[in-house]
């Protein structure tokens, strides 16, 4: 019955609704149609109105534009009767032709003839010969003084085009008329504002909308709005004259194909001229579109309230019952199980009821059985379940210890068993290959996961404390092993290093920086006689006390040892001059000295020093040693109590 009920409702609506939208949607494009066209209206009244303003500055600017070249010809013959010769020469004139920017000028006789020119050519020609009814010929006749002739508009000597030409009554008896020639360019760009072409193109319009006006004898666009295409092209037109025609049809508003996509052109004749403006089709149809939308959003509306109160004596008595059993499954989803299902009335849904409130039980008791279990197994495991089919999650209470994950990503999870897994594939996905150990916080764990149909289950076991156990045992073998190393490598009487820890340390300074270092051997002279005399104890002591004067001699990153007997030797890791290494040296030997001064007096112990550089020849550790050791051998052979520096090329010796 509700199915039945529910489709003869949607089609009723459905009808009312369909025939509506038409009804509304001619409403609409016939309001949006007569917008448009009043636009273009208002639009070609604005170009019109603003037009015939612009004819009369046009009329101001040709009188402002005779009256400054009036004034430029009354000057020209008024400096040309300055001079006191009157020797009208062509370079003169054409001085006096730039000062006041003008093509040409020409100096006619009573008779018509040109007598002087700034062009040569024009010299000798008479008016009569080329234009009988030339308008000068009046001027020349005219026995007025004041008397001038304006030519805005006519033909030119020697067949040039566009001419301006301005004529004025001279005084001087050598010439009757002085006429000046201006570039009619120079008006055509002061009138140009003012033109209906300039004026169109200076109109804003829409991106939508464009004004332009077609000259009719040409056919050419003279003018358009900047902000649109400025080549036009109407569909089927190849000629002027069809072009023309078509713009002449549109006086009245028509739809036509121009550059490719429909427009609504209206156009209005100015003589030689035609205005013309169209509007995009395409906005007309947006804006109906979207007029439509949200009419028809709105109609839909009033729908979904008759459609609510028709739900609501459905709801009453049916839905009610069925609302309230689905809102308790999705909450028993999310995790609560807190819930009763029931019903209002006594109907089918009842016998439902009870049976999702046996489902629901069932579910309840699941996770708490799974800690008993757990805890009883192990406490430092956990295990869980999801099941996609119902969208639940079920975990022991310990699991989110284990996991250590902060409250709101626990939150977002734990309800969806999509989440959960994904969580728990990224985990496995860091696990170490070796042992399968995913290290996550302060924790270690690892995770057996399995993935069936649609349930995911698996078990989390806490490994913190066999990891941390691991750890501790193989670093105090570690640190046994270091300190091994560093007893095999340590002289046990000086505690500095000895043969084998000086090559270690050196080789690797080496491979650090190569090419940079220096070695020093020293070896104690007769220290045997303080062994046979005091006894080994006292020497023993001695090799302290000098052990002790190289440890404050050199610095903490120099390598200091003993390499046997009497025999030390220290590597620095830097270069130094000869000069830097003598002063060293030689301040080492002072403190020895001082410091180890009565073995020196009473059984002659005193200090030899080798001394080689890291160089390409001495490289590695035993090239270097044994240049070192040959530089000891040297300064014991010049008298002991001395250094020798092995540079290869400079030698020194300190007794």
């Amino acid at each position: 019955m509700k199915k039945i009920l529910f489709k003869q409702i949607v089609i009723g609506l459905s009808i009312i609704a369909g025939i509506v939208s038409v009804l509304s949607l001619g409403i609409i494009f016939s309001i949006q149609s007569k917008a448009v066209i009043q636009d273009l209206e208002e639009i070609i009244e604005q170009v019109e109105s603003t037009y015939d303003t612009s004819k009369l500055e046009v009329e101001e600017k040709k009188i402002l534009f005779q009256n400054d070249y009036l004034n430029r010809a009354y000057a020209v013959d008024f400096i040309l009767n300055q001079d006191i010769n009157q020797s009208y020469t062509i370079s003169k004139l054409k001085k006096i032709e730039q000062l006041m920017e003008l093509e040409s000028i020409n100096l006619i006789d009573d008779e018509g003839n040109i007598v002087f020119s700034s062009e040569e050519e024009y010299v000798g020609l008479n008016f009569k010969d080329y234009h009988e009814d030339f308008p000068f010929w009046e001027l020349i006749e005219n026995k007025d003084s004041n008397a001038n002739v304006v030519t805005l508009d006519t033909d030119t000597i020697l067949e040039q085009e566009d001419p301006i030409y301005i004529g004025i009554k001279s005084s001087s008896e050598k010439y009757s008329v002085v006429q000046i020639e201006i570039d009619s360019s120079k008006l055509r760009v002061l009138l140009k504002a003012s033109t209906i072409g300039s004026i169109v193109d200076a109109t804003p319009s829409l991106y939508e909308m464009a004004v332009f006006v077609v000259d009719r004898s040409s056919g050419e666009v003279e003018g358009m709005t900047k902000n649109n295409e400025r080549d036009l092209h109407l569909e089927n037109v190849n000629t002027k004259e069809a072009f023309i025609s078509v713009l002449d049809s549109g006086k009245d508003g028509k739809l036509i194909r121009i550059n490719g996509s429909m427009k609504y052109l209206k156009t209005k004749d100015l003589g030689n001229k035609i205005l013309c403006a169209y509007a995009q089709m395409d906005l007309v149809y947006r804006t109906v579109l979207i007029q439509f939308v949200a009419f028809l959003s709105a109609f839909l509306v009033i729908i979904a309230c008759i459609w609510m109160m028709l739900m609501y004596y459905l709801k009453k008595y049916i839905l009610k019952d069925l609302y309230s059993i689905a809102s308790n499954i999705k909450i028993l989803i999310d995790g609560n199980y807190d819930i009763t299902f029931e019903t209002i009335h006594n109907t089918e849904f009842k016998k439902i009821c009870e049976i999702l409130n046996d489902w629901k039980d069932s579910y309840k008791s699941r996770a708490q059985r799974m800690t008993r279990i757990i805890n009883a197994i192990n406490s430092q495991a956990a295990i869980f379940e999801c099941l996609y089919s119902i969208n639940q999650c079920f975990f022991s209470d310990n699991i989110k210890d284990i996991l250590g994950v902060e409250d709101d990503i626990w939150n977002q999870m734990k309800n969806s068993p999509e989440q959960f897994e994904k969580y728990i594939n990224t985990l496995t996905s860091s696990a170490d290959s070796e042992d399968n150990i995913i290290r996550v916080n302060d924790r270690f764990i690892s995770i057996a996961s399995y993935h069936f149909k649609d349930e995911f289950y698996g078990m989390i076991l806490d490994k913190t404390k066999d990891v941390e156990q691991k750890m501790r045992i193989q670093q105090d073998l570690q640190e046994k092993l270091q300190e091994k190393q560093e007893e095999s490598e340590t002289d046990p009487l000086t505690k500095l290093a000895n043969r084998a820890g000086l090559e270690k340390k050196v080789k690797k300074a080496l491979e650090n920086s190569p090419g940079k270092g220096i070695m020093i051997i020293f070896d104690l002279d007769n220290f045997k006689t303080i062994n046979d005399t005091l006894g080994h104890p006292e020497g023993d002591k001695v090799l302290k006390k000098f052990a002790n004067c190289l440890r404050s001699c050199f610095r903490k990153n120099d390598i200091v040892a003993r390499m046997g007997g009497d025999e030390f030797a220290v590597f620095i890791d830097m270069n130094m001059t000869v000069h830097e290494i003598t002063v060293k040296i030689e301040s080492i030997l002072q403190i020895i000295r001082r410091e180890l001064k009565d073995y020196y007096k009473r059984y002659k112990l005193s200090t030899s020093i080798g001394v080689a550089y890291v160089d390409k020849v001495s490289s590695n550790y035993e090239d270097l040693y044994k240049s070192a050791d040959v530089a000891l051998y040297v300064a014991k052979k010049y008298g002991k109590d001395g250094f020798y520096i092995n540079d290869y090329n400079i030698s020194n010796k300190k007794y």
